[in-house]
């Protein structure tokens, strides 16, 4: 499930629950947060952030519903379209995270923007079988 709460929100909420679950897993609740969301390899404990969960809802939300033939995978292909020409970029949107495009957010074009974000955080690229950009044909 997507949800879309800033950063600062998730670290809200997740501030409030993370002594508790710290201490419930056996963990000093005082214990430095980076070493809380370090991965296990490298000794920490392993958590990962609600603003990391939130951004691969997105993602997932994303490729799930372009892979189905239905309703919202075709508004989604539509939308993906549309932004792409909006963006006035001939590179493909997706696999170009660091390019500024946060004047789609006054198109309505909010949801791109936040998976592109999540995205370029991330120092990723999502690579979108057949989808359209521009040419010089």
């Amino acid at each position: 499930m997507c949800c879309k709460f800033s950063p600062a929100q998730c670290w809200e909420v997740e501030a409030k629950a993370i002594r508790a679950f710290l201490s419930a897993l056996g963990y000093n609740p005082n214990m430095p947060r980076p070493l809380v969301f370090a991965p296990e390899d490298f000794g920490g404990v392993g958590l990962s952030t609600i603003n990391t969960e939130q951004g691969v809802d997105h993602i997932q939300a994303l490729i799930c519903h372009l892979q189905v033939d239905a309703t919202v995978g075709s508004l989604l292909t539509i939308l993906l379209r549309t932004s792409q020409l909006i963006s006035g970029f001939s590179t493909d949107i997706f696999l170009n995270p660091h390019l500024d495009l946060q004047f789609m957010a006054e198109f309505k074009q909010k949801w791109v923007c936040k998976v592109r974000d999540i995205l370029g955080s991330a120092g990723a690229k999502l690579h979108l079988t057949d989808h359209w950009t521009p040419s010089a044909n």
